[in-house]
């Protein structure tokens, strides 16, 4: 349900159904990422996709691949993620559209500098942001929970408390939400400014207003004395990003699925 949901939400992206514009207002355009008609012009859009090799970025990128109307670039963390979309079968990226580069890293503008020319960045006109931090179980704390239930269920109570399942972030030392997922953001819409480019896309979440959401809990630890310690709060550090972008000038899109 959740991917029916996100494929409708950036079809509306594509084909310029509904726009938030940078005056926070519902608008309708010819076209998502400007007010031109990428049917009208016989150039094809230059689009950057990054989380190229997330599975949302994936989606995103292999519809672009597939659209004569844009020519889209790839941002992806590593040169294994490079290798993963280029073999794709699904997708039909060539090696020449996909760029590499560590969106947590203090140097991340500067690492692009070679590519700058060299892959056209320069000439990008949208920019889709679809970068996330990535949570994977614990476990030694799923077999808590499993070795758990035969005395819950002698006690009658719930078999398994999913809630006391723990959580890692993928990617580490840098794969969590304030990284990822605030400062990651913040060095994607940086670069955008940089490459002038005019449009800029985030797929986020909803949530982003409500501190208590479960999601905001993944990653944290709760010690004996009810203090919370750890990497969490990954929306709330969404919206952040999101606000950013909202005061930076651009002409954005937030798409919530």
């Amino acid at each position: 349900m959740q991917n029916h949901g996100l494929i409708f939400s950036l079809t509306m992206v594509f084909f310029g159904i509904l726009t938030i514009s940078s005056s926070t207002t519902l608008t309708t355009t010819a076209h998502a990422f400007t007010s031109k008609d990428p049917q009208s012009s016989k150039a094809a859009m230059r689009v950057l996709v990054t989380g190229a090799a997330g599975k949302t970025g994936r989606l995103v990128l292999s519809k672009l691949e597939q659209d004569p109307r844009y020519e889209p670039k790839g941002l992806v963390r590593s040169e294994a993620s490079a290798r993963s979309i280029v073999k794709s079968k699904e997708i039909k990226c060539p090696l020449e559209h996909v760029v590499i580069a560590d969106i947590t890293s203090p140097n991340f503008l500067q690492d692009l500098e070679p590519s700058v020319h060299y892959h056209g960045l320069d000439k990008l006109e949208a920019m889709i942001i679809c970068t996330s931090a990535v949570p994977r179980i614990s476990k030694r704390s799923f077999v808590a929970m499993l070795i758990k239930a035969p005395i819950n269920w002698i006690r009658r109570k719930p078999l398994v408390d999913f809630r006391s399942i723990q959580f890692k972030w993928k990617h580490p030392p840098n794969g969590y939400p304030e990284k990822v997922d605030y400062e990651g953001q913040i060095n994607q819409i940086e670069l955008a400014k940089k490459l002038g480019i005019q449009h800029v896309i985030i797929v986020s979440s909803m949530g982003g207003t409500e501190p208590n959401n479960f999601l905001n809990s993944v990653g944290k630890t709760i010690d004996k004395n009810g203090v919370s310690t750890g990497h969490g709060d990954i929306l709330l550090w969404k919206r952040r990003a999101e606000m950013y972008l909202v005061e930076s000038g651009f002409d954005y899109t937030i798409i919530h699925p």
